[in-house]
């Protein structure tokens, strides 16, 4: 099969067809915890990108569905809709229009400083990714959906031209949905969230343990963060209805402050200080503060190793190869999306005492230490206690 377009304006502008045509046919974007579909593609002139991506586990386009881009998009878009709310990470497509199996997660480029481009305050980790690569020689373009909003970004050299969902469609604008994803998206969204008994005896527990900032132990700030990513996890109950997601959480705990060259700021992502600003705030505070970060933004919270919560939420970039000189024996797991592979390789630094996250696609809460990790699947989670963990103390 041969793409049929001549030039990579088309291509690109196929590319963007398709999430434009994605982002339209969903229609559960003011649903409170839903998310909608992701998507990140990034047209590359060859098929060499090892330099700046590392392949994602087990997240692969459906090669068996498309193969390769051309005018007649059905097969793409089906294929998209495939991994839109199952798969993890960046979708390669070289300047032929063929489709890269492997998904990846793409690396911050070799000197390149994100804080030197310019961009807004609503762009995640994903879009600041694009954007980054984007400024890469090897690439021509990248291409990206939304999952909060089903808006539609193309970055090219640095820049972007961002279209939000009112926005879209254009020529291409499809005023149609189809009946039966109308249908069945209208039978997933029932019921409501609940506060489960076993929440609130676990926060009473919490609560009971004494604990200050200014004298709180790795170990100790380890079990509260763990409670607090365990109890959204479990109050959560719709982790197998369609295109739902649950929450979502990043905690890295440092021993030092300045953490300016593994992080970048990520805009308007903050943690709500107003809230909770110290872990060893009460249980009730910190849970309330977690859940509006966990279902309405992005990137790592960073606390200090005396318990302050930093306002400013971060995207974690990935250590370069003579940053991690071992890098064959960190503990990657075929089922880590880019959250989590963040997570283990930023463990490795000297100054990152562990981070905590919270998968927003199965509830599953790991812990992250010195390139290893200990996962447990939501059915797993609840001991008071981790044997595991007391080597952190």
């Amino acid at each position: 099969m041969q793409a049929s377009f001549a030039t990579t304006d088309e291509l690109i502008d196929l590319l963007r067809f398709i999430l434009e045509d994605i982002s339209l046919r969903f229609d559960k974007w003011e649903n409170q915890y839903v998310r909608g579909p992701s998507l990140y593609f990034v047209l590359t002139g060859g098929v060499q990108f090892g330099a700046y991506a590392d392949p994602l586990g087990d997240n692969q386009w459906p090669t068996d569905i498309a193969e390769v881009i051309t005018r007649d998009l059905s097969p793409v878009i089906a294929a998209a809709e495939d991994i839109a709310f199952d798969a993890d990470g960046a979708v390669m497509v070289t300047a032929d229009g063929t489709l890269q199996r492997r998904m990846v997660r793409i690396r911050p480029s070799d000197g390149v400083d994100i804080r030197a481009l310019e961009y807004p305050d609503w762009m995640s980790a994903k879009h600041l990714s694009a954007l980054e690569v984007s400024a890469n020689d090897e690439v021509i373009a990248a291409v990206t959906l939304s999952e909060e909003n089903g808006r539609v970004t193309v970055f090219e050299d640095g820049t972007f031209d961002d279209y939000e969902r009112s926005e879209l469609g254009g020529r291409w604008r499809i005023e149609w949905w189809p009946v039966l994803r109308a249908s069945i998206t209208r039978l997933f969204y029932a019921g409501a969230t609940h506060t489960s008994w076993w929440l609130i005896i676990r926060l009473s527990m919490v609560e009971s343990r004494t604990l200050r900032a200014e004298h709180a132990t790795v170990e100790a700030l380890l079990h509260r963060i763990v409670d607090v990513a365990e109890s959204l996890s479990l109050e959560f109950d719709r982790w197998e209805e369609q295109y739902v997601s649950g929450p979502s959480l990043y905690f890295i705990v440092i021993a030092d402050v300045n953490y300016a060259e593994y992080a970048d700021p990520l805009g308007a992502n903050v943690w709500p200080v107003d809230i909770c600003r110290v872990v060893s705030d009460s249980s009730e505070d910190f849970v309330a503060a977690a859940r509006q970060v966990a279902f309405e933004r992005d990137g790592a919270i960073v606390v200090t190793a005396d318990g302050t919560i930093q306002e400013q939420m971060v995207r974690i970039r990935s250590p370069s190869a003579a940053e991690v000189e071992r890098r064959d024996e960190i503990a990657y797991a075929d089922w880590m999306g880019t959250k989590h592979l963040s997570a283990v390789e930023v463990s490795t630094r000297p100054e990152v005492l562990f981070a905590v996250t919270v998968s927003e696609e199965t509830g599953r809460v790991s812990v992250f230490t010195n390139g290893s990790f200990e996962d447990y699947k939501r059915d797993e989670i609840g001991a008071p206690w981790r044997p595991a963990w007391a080597r952190l103390s």
